[in-house]
């Protein structure tokens, strides 16, 4: 007698909020010039006991250097803090936003603040919120590309959670004409298996598979973020076998059912595409949505991961064929 499995699903919204800082907490005021690489200063592990992911490490400064001045984060090892890489400091104040794998550095080793032609003034903690994009991202502010003279610099640190067939992910915006996406190594050579030049026409993100050579690459010395004509406002290591969704209304209400090696697709956006991968990250079938009902013939038995994207959000969940 034939086995069928049937297995219907819906989407709901998730909400998951962490803790958060009553107040702004004062890690340390005073007024320390920052030469040319030749001074810091260091806040101990114990400041950051009351932190969580999601709240705003905000670094205040004075007398900056308008064309050279550079700030870093360096962790107990005198390298890049996970969740930071170093930033061309032209406004007073500088905002990171508290990642899972920064605070983790944070409350072990404390931070040292360094970098070069301004005056460290204060160095505060602010409550934030730690929602489900938060939880995902390895680095998240606001960095803008121009053509081909910005990047951001994500530390190896940030990708040490990272695993074989995990998304990297690149959150962007006011993409302007001819805008691209770029990832290169630390040698400003392409990052190996990401595909060179993204045309980020229309987008609000791009994002890569991670092949074994790609995480020995970033695992070892981290990835510069850059290209033509965008700002880069987050990076994200995304699990595609995860099935929390994102928090839009358009995805939330997708259905999926799958019967006798069919996929129902049902209350699809009205603009997006599917994609349907198997455990290896392999896109095996892709099509843009152009009604709100699908159906998908799978020829072989297996586990499937089914990622449904509006114009902003997606929505990912796991089938099972037989």
């Amino acid at each position: 007698m034939k086995k069928t499995h049937v297995l219907c699903m819906q989407w709901v919204l998730v909400l998951s909020f962490l803790p958060l800082l009553c107040t702004a907490q004062n890690l340390w005021t005073g007024s320390l010039v920052i030469g040319n690489w030749d001074n810091y200063q260091s806040i101990d592990a114990i400041e950051f006991n009351n932190a969580h992911v999601g709240d705003i490490l905000q670094i205040t400064a004075t007398n900056i250097d308008m064309s050279s001045a550079q700030l870093s984060l360096n962790n107990g090892s005198w390298v890049d803090l996970a969740g930071s890489g170093m930033v061309n400091l032209r406004t007073e104040s500088y905002n990171f936003v508290i990642t899972s794998v920064m605070l983790a550095e944070l409350q072990s080793n404390g931070v040292l603040v360094r970098g070069k032609n301004y005056t460290l003034t204060s160095v505060d903690i602010f409550p934030g919120e730690g929602n489900y994009e938060v939880q995902n991202a390895i680095w998240l502010g606001e960095t803008v590309i121009g053509n081909w003279e910005g990047y951001q610099a994500i530390s190896a640190g940030s990708f040490l959670n990272s695993q074989e067939g995990n998304l990297l992910r690149v959150k962007v915006k006011d993409v302007g004409e001819n805008a691209q996406g770029h990832l290169s190594n630390s040698s400003w050579g392409d990052l190996i298996d990401a595909e060179a030049y993204v045309d980020l026409s229309g987008l609000s993100y791009y994002e890569f598979t991670i092949t074994p050579p790609m995480l020995a690459e970033l695992k070892a010395n981290g990835i510069l973020v850059r290209g033509a004509n965008y700002t880069v406002e987050g990076v994200y290591i995304i699990d595609p076998l995860a099935t929390r969704t994102d928090l839009n209304k358009e995805v939330s209400r997708v259905s999926i059912c799958v019967k006798d090696k069919q996929l129902f697709l049902r209350n699809l956006p009205t603009k997006g595409v599917v994609h349907i991968y198997n455990l290896n990250g392999d896109k095996i079938w892709e099509n843009v949505i152009s009604d709100s009902f699908r159906s998908i013939s799978l020829q072989n038995n297996g586990i499937y991961i089914v990622e449904v994207r509006s114009e902003n959000n997606r929505c990912i969940n796991k089938i099972v064929v037989e």
